[in-house]
């Protein structure tokens, strides 16, 4: 773009892929655009002397026009606390879980496809991050303070640490199903 002179930027074409005839066209040196009834309007514009003319923003409101009967929106804190405590985020009826880490394909009382929602690799880096935060400061503080011999920090801090691991790691991945629900993921 030119240093000085008049710069427009141009909102998206609502037709698509409209080019400009003639490449100083998109910076207000005249020409028409390619496609015949492009409605391309400036949002911004600005000359070397004036401040910039802002237009409008144009914003995006969801349909309020929700059909009548139909279940309301799941909040999202609700929906992460129905996966940590192991019940389906959309009813809070049935488990989430058929094993320890296996999700059910669907509720049992409502018919979500649970399945759909694929939490992956996120609750393990998540399970990591809290551990790590809640359990390494204490043995900073315990080596800082009565500095134990090493085989007192593998015989203590290496069970905690695994067994807080698999303490968390069912909630975290409910939460994450839940979060996933709340996202929209397995909805078609």
């Amino acid at each position: 773009m030119r240093d000085g002179g008049d710069r427009r930027l141009l909102a998206p074409c609502p037709a698509g892929g409209c080019i400009p005839e003639r490449p100083d066209a998109a910076l207000g040196g005249g020409g028409g655009f390619s496609l015949p009834g492009c409605e391309r309007t400036p949002i911004v514009q600005r000359n070397m002397n004036d401040t910039p003319n802002v237009a409008e923003p144009v914003r995006w409101s969801p349909d309020r026009d929700a059909a009548p009967g139909a279940k309301p929106e799941t909040p999202m804190g609700a929906a992460l606390w129905r996966g940590i405590n192991n019940r389906c985020p959309n009813c809070a009826a049935a488990p989430v879980f058929a094993g320890y880490l296996r999700v059910v394909p669907e509720c049992a009382a409502c018919g979500f496809p649970l399945g759909k929602l694929r939490s992956d690799d996120l609750p393990p880096y998540v399970t990591i991050f809290l551990v790590g935060h809640l359990l390494l400061p204490l043995a900073l503080w315990v080596e800082r303070d009565h500095q134990p011999p090493m085989w007192v920090h593998m015989a203590v801090w290496l069970p905690l640490l695994t067994l807080a691991c698999i303490g968390l790691l069912r909630p975290v991945k409910g939460g994450v199903v839940g979060l996933m629900y709340r996202l929209g993921f397995g909805r078609d």
